[in-house]
């Protein structure tokens, strides 16, 4: 199977505006897309590992693929590299959805705890989660601007996963990909230059009439180590390329690559923690009062912060002849 990308524009990488005409081809396909509406607003197996500006694709034990060679002795897989050249089968969750971590301390290196609590699909926290922070996403107070480590983000992370295959392995292996939001979502400093977040990468193709399973696409960190990857066109997979991509999309491997899942985590004797039903706080109990959507709409977003006491609340609100 030949691997030559069909290019974009003749002498090198074109602007998305530039990509042309989507190849016959792909234009039936076009509904099967996983992009869905993604970008119009707003799970162990091989993985592709995006870590302090380098990219190292993983096999399953979790060593690079570094070693992996074609026929003629070429080392396939680029590892500790900046950018890589991937084809991308799926997303999860679907459309504009997220699934949500949330790690009630910082990470140590080497450590492999799972998440404090987690959301499979960014609305209510899993059965599994370790410790609960809310009965919903939406109303959790570590999912307010601010309460991140730094004081700027949600310290409840919005993270997508991808299937993706590296455009140039004869063997089109499928490798799982997870990014922050960072990654997703945003405005990236060099879209003049072509680099995108993911949901202005697929905004740009649908605008001009491509999907991004036949696109190969260089995903790279454009802006640096401390930033989320970013996501430039480089031109149109070969029909090859296309019909094996959308054949892969049902396969056990890209949906073993989506899966959104963590192991049920243990206390230190080993034992799994007793049932982790989630404990509303006075605060929690105030904020799912229904005078939150109608006297007191106007301050619901500044009582969620975690600064703002019961006892604040309270008072804010009997200016407004309500009792909490």
């Amino acid at each position: 199977m030949s691997n030559q990308v069909i290019p974009i524009q003749q002498g090198g990488v074109a602007p998305l505006a530039t990509l042309g005409a989507m190849p016959a081809f792909m234009q039936q396909a076009a509904a099967q897309s996983s992009m869905g509406t993604f970008g119009d607003g707003f799970s162990g197996g091989r993985r592709v590992q995006l870590k302090g500006g380098q990219i190292n694709f993983l096999a399953e034990d979790g060593k690079p693929m570094g070693a992996v060679q074609d026929a003629n002795g070429t080392v396939i897989f680029p590892q500790y590299v900046n950018n890589a050249r991937i084809i991308i089968v799926g997303i999860a969750p679907h459309d504009n959805t997220t699934y949500r971590t949330y790690y009630a301390t910082q990470y140590k290196e080497g450590e492999s705890l799972p998440p404090d609590c987690w959301s499979a699909d960014g609305v209510h926290p899993s059965p599994k989660s370790f410790a609960p922070q809310s009965h919903d996403c939406a109303s959790c107070p570590k999912n307010v601007t601010g309460t991140s480590s730094t004081g700027k983000g949600k310290a409840c992370g919005s993270r997508k996963k991808l299937a993706v295959v590296f455009a140039d392995d004869p063997a089109m292996r499928v490798f799982s990909m997870d990014l922050s939001g960072t990654a997703l979502f945003g405005k990236s400093a060099r879209e003049a230059e072509g680099y995108f977040t993911l949901s202005e990468y697929a905004k740009r193709l649908k605008q001009g009439g491509a999907i991004w399973e036949g696109v190969v696409t260089e995903v790279c960190f454009s802006e640096g180590a401390n930033i989320g990857v970013r996501f430039r066109a480089i031109g149109y997979a070969t029909q090859d390329q296309f019909t094996r991509v959308m054949a892969m999309k049902t396969e056990a491997d890209t949906i073993k690559a989506l899966e959104v899942d963590f192991p049920e985590r243990k206390l230190d004797d080993g034992n799994a923690p007793a049932a982790a039903t989630y404990q509303a706080d006075p605060k929690a109990a105030m904020l799912a009062n229904p005078v939150f959507q109608t006297t007191l709409a106007h301050l619901r977003e500044w009582a969620n912060h975690p600064s703002v006491t019961p006892e604040m609340v309270r008072a804010e609100a009997a200016k407004y002849n309500v009792t909490l």
